[in-house]
């Protein structure tokens, strides 16, 4: 609105007040000017140039009005009576008043604490609510002013100074609850006031700081200059009003404190003092200190934060699907509840769809949990499912040959594995892995009553990877469901299970009862005291009662009425008790009738949990006509053991006849051996004594040696014999070589052969074999000597030694065959009877003693061989088969 010109606006709060000239048009942005030009002013007012009030605008509510509005520069300031009729804070005054009409105004103001300008005698003057009744209370009442109006100014004058009395009290309260330090000093910094807070926080009493300069108590020496800088401000009014440093206690502990400092100032202008109110902010110091910090690390963690955010919601995203996933696999377990193969293959599949895995399969333990075994494994780029149901070309892992992977197995519920190459849980199954494609896997463990099942697996097909916390979840939560898939086909299979149980168990029953009721022997329970408690039919029978409730009810005291011998039922008990059972318990006993028959009872005792018994059960069987068949039988048997007897005593007085004879052709033939050579010696030693002729000695000489070696070779081929038979000498093992030691042995055979025109032939196929040597040249020299004695001239003799196998084991064949000469087949089985001689065998007359095969034979046993003999087509062959032993050097081979 356009204004008077040389309009005039006082800045209201200073003395004298100022006058401004207006211009014709004032804006809002310009009294914003005025009030910073002037910032201690408390208002403007607005006076036209015949100084007539227009309008009061103080800074209080000027400000926000101001901050709140929309902008416009060029709109006017209108002071009309409808100037802001919503705002109560601007006074608008039409004219001089005097003070009998500018107080009750004043009085319906909202805010009477609002500066009011009235015409006094001596001019204008800026008063507030105080001043005015004070003024009202000196001056006289105008005339024709009803006198109402000064009674009820004295008497709101009472009412505010009542209203006084109080606001002093709730600031004497204030002072002493509030928990900031209140503190009044002197310009030289002397304590005026100090409250309870003020002693809380510093540690001074009121009366020790009273008066006195404390500027050296609280104030730190490296805070004294700024402290001193703060005061001059505060007492030239310049500053100072708030400030925070650090401050000292009375136990010397050093706090921050956070100063609102106010110069007190009387009606002249002159600082009289400083009003302050102090926290200890220590701890919120260290609070936003740690706060800053806080806020580092936060700005350093920002873009990591937002990573995690986006994270979080793909997580939260993944999370949904497999609640979903879980969800379907739920609905399509009940849903599949008979067909535990379609559930594990919608499993594998749907699981791997949602981890995005390779490969997904499931595997469970063997009943002795050494070995996992395939039950269902999917491929998700082909979409095919092999291993259905653990077929037996399903694929195994053995405990064995992955120990630790099968330990994490039984330590860890999830194994997620980053590279299969490097984590120590699955190095050793890297290859087998690696067959597949795999480069990371994620397992999880079935669990059952408290023990590791299954496991199922997710292969990554592309290289590493890092498993997300929430598909480990996923995983995890996927192994209870197979869990839980497992355990309700256990279910089902335990339902059918005991269905057939339960089915069996009745036929069982009726199949018991139809024997209980139909059985041929008797059957019974009976308690530790002697009473019946079941009986059947056959058992009534067999005692001579009509029904078992008659049995029952009559046989009170088996022990007495029952047995003959009633001691025989304290026998039945305690063989019952020592041996948990008895088992055909034969006694006698007695019918209804009184007549006595054999009875045979077979019984365990039953008892309960506690081990105590509960009553004793088995069958009886009727064996009297047994008894006395077996009487009948017993005679009998006696009688054909008296004939068996009496032939074995004629089989034995025939065999002890035929070793009579034995032992007589025995000692004729030794006798007769014996003799041969002795007669011969007899005989070449006296034909010795009457020879004439030096040539004629050394004949008889030699006919003499010959006897006598053949008399020590016979006694020498006896006591072998003999030892032999008796065990005597055990064999002795040794190394040799055949290749060496057969030549040597063979020596004065080549010579033999050669004077008699015989050709001898010697071929060994083996080097070195463990046996008894002075055996093995036994048995070969007495073959080679009979095959020299037996083969004509121009004969042949061949030794062969060779490797052959005998029952299974290695062994060596030493052979000796000659030609010229054929036993007949029907002398081969005697011819290793000692003193046998094969008649007609001897053309050249070489004579022997017959024990030279018989020895052959033992000692070939006794190096647990065997020794064979054919003879046909003129050509006769003896083989010994002997086993090769281990070496006495290294008994491991």
């Amino acid at each position: 609105m356009s204004l008077p010109p040389h309009a005039i606006a006082y800045i209201l709060g200073t003395l004298p007040l100022q006058a401004h000239t207006l211009p014709a048009h004032v804006s809002c942005a310009e009294l914003a000017c005025y009030f910073q030009a002037h910032p201690t002013a408390c208002g403007v007012l607005l006076v036209a140039p015949d100084q007539k009030p227009q309008a009061l605008v103080s800074r209080r509510s000027f400000f926000p009005w101001f901050a709140q509005s929309r902008p416009c520069p060029q709109e006017a300031l209108l002071v009309q009576e409808d100037l802001w009729p919503a705002a109560r804070e601007f006074l608008v005054l039409k004219s001089y008043l005097p003070l009998h009409e500018a107080l009750p105004q004043t009085l319906a103001r909202h805010d009477a604490h609002e500066p009011l300008v009235v015409h006094l005698p001596e001019g204008l003057r800026l008063l507030d609510l105080h001043d005015l009744l004070l003024a009202c209370a000196r001056l006289p009442a105008p005339v024709g002013c009803d006198k109402t109006v000064s009674q009820r100014v004295l008497e709101e004058a009472a009412h505010r100074e009542e209203a006084l009395r109080h606001v002093e009290q709730r600031f004497a309260l204030y002072l002493r609850e509030t928990p900031l330090a209140v503190i009044e000093w002197s310009p030289t910094f002397e304590v005026q006031e100090w409250n309870l807070a003020a002693e809380r926080i510093f540690g001074f009493s009121r009366e020790e700081v009273l008066g006195h300069h404390l500027f050296e108590l609280l104030v730190p020496e490296g805070y004294r200059e700024h402290v001193r800088h703060v005061w001059q401000e505060l007492l030239a009014q310049k500053g100072g009003r708030r400030s925070t440093y650090d401050n000292l206690t009375r136990d010397g502990q050093r706090i921050t404190c956070e100063w609102f400092n106010t110069p007190l100032v009387d009606e002249a202008g002159r600082v009289i003092g400083v009003a302050s109110l102090a926290q200890d902010i220590t701890e919120r110091v260290r609070s936003e200190a740690q706060l800053k910090r806080s806020e580092a690390l936060g700005k350093k963690t920002a873009a990591e934060l937002a990573f995690r955010v986006e994270a979080l919601k793909a997580s939260e995203h993944r999370l949904r699907q497999q609640n979903q996933v879980l969800g379907n696999l739920t609905r399509r377990k009940i849903k599949d509840a008979n067909d535990l193969n379609s559930m594990l293959r919608a499993i594998t599949e749907a699981t791997a769809n949602m981890l995005e895995a390779g490969l997904t399969s499931i595997w469970l333990y063997t009943p002795d949990r050494t070995r996992l075994y395939c039950v269902d494994r999917y491929v998700r780029s082909a979409g095919q499912h092999t291993c259905i149901s653990g077929g037996a070309d399903a694929p195994s892992l053995d405990s064995i040959c992955f120990p630790a992977y099968f330990q994490a197995l039984a330590q860890e519920r999830t194994i997620a594995v980053q590279d299969v190459q490097t984590d120590p849980r699955t190095r050793d199954l890297a290859d087998l892995l690696n067959a597949h494609g795999i480069g990371a896997l994620l397992d999880a463990t079935v669990w059952q009553e408290g023990q590791v099942v299954g496991v199922v697996c997710h292969g990554h097909t592309s290289g590493p990877r890092v498993w997300a916390p929430e598909e480990q979840n996923f995983a995890g939560s996927i192994a209870d469901l197979v869990s839980l898939v497992l355990e309700i086909e256990q279910r089902k299979k335990a339902v059918v299970e005991l269905a057939q149980k339960a089915e069996a168990l009745h036929r069982a029953e009726v199949k018991y009862r139809s024997i209980f009721e139909n059985a041929i022997e008797g059957i019974f329970q009976t308690t530790s005291q002697g009473q019946y408690l079941s009986a059947n039919p056959a058992l009534a029978r067999m005692y001579g009662y009509d029904t078992p409730e008659e049995l029952m009810a009559s046989m009170t005291e088996i022990d007495r009425q029952l047995y003959v011998i009633p001691e025989r039922r304290a026998e039945f008990i305690r063989l019952i008790h020592t041996q948990g059972f008895v088992s055909a318990f034969e006694s006698q006993v007695y019918r209804k009738d009184g007549s006595v028959i054999w009875i045979s009872e077979n019984a365990r005792i039953v008892t309960d949990s506690q081990g105590q018994v509960l009553y004793y059960e088995g069958s009886t069987e009727n064996i009297t006509e047994r008894k006395r068949d077996e009487g009948i039988r017993r005679r009998a048997e006696e009688h054909r053991l008296a004939l068996e007897r009496a032939r074995q005593l004629e089989l034995q007085m025939t065999e002890l006849q035929k070793l009579n004879q034995l032992k007589d052709d025995f000692l004729s033939t030794v006798s007769h051996e014996l003799r041969t050579p002795m007669t011969n010696m007899k005989m070449a030693i006296h034909l010795l004594r009457t020879a004439n002729t030096p040539e004629e000695s050394e004949r008889y000489l030699q006919v003499l040696e010959a006897e006598c070696a053949r008399e020590a070779d016979l006694i020498k081929d006896l006591l072998d014999l003999q030892r032999l038979e008796l065990g005597a000498k055990p064999p002795e093992a040794e190394e040799i070589d055949l290749k060496q030691w057969l030549p040597v042995v063979l020596q004065p055979f080549f010579a033999r052969a050669q004077l008699h025109g015989q050709t001898l032939t010697l071929e060994v196929v083996s080097a070195c074999f463990t046996t008894d040597g002075y055996s093995l040249e036994r048995i070969l020299t007495e073959l080679v000597a009979n095959a020299c004695k037996y083969t004509p001239p121009q004969g042949t003799i061949a030794v062969t030694v060779r490797a052959v196998t005998l029952q299974s084991q290695a062994a060596l064949c030493f052979s000796v065959r000659n030609t010229g000469s054929e036993i007949p087949s029907r002398e081969l089985p005697r011819i290793f009877e000692k003193f046998y001689r094969v008649p007609s065998h001897d053309p050249w007359r070489k004579g022997g003693t017959g024990l030279g095969l018989a020895l052959v034979k033992k000692l070939v046993e006794q190096l647990y061989g065997q020794i064979s003999v054919q003879s046909q087509a003129g050509e006769t062959t003896f083989c010994v088969f002997l086993p090769i032993l281990p070496s006495p050097r290294n008994p491991a081979r």
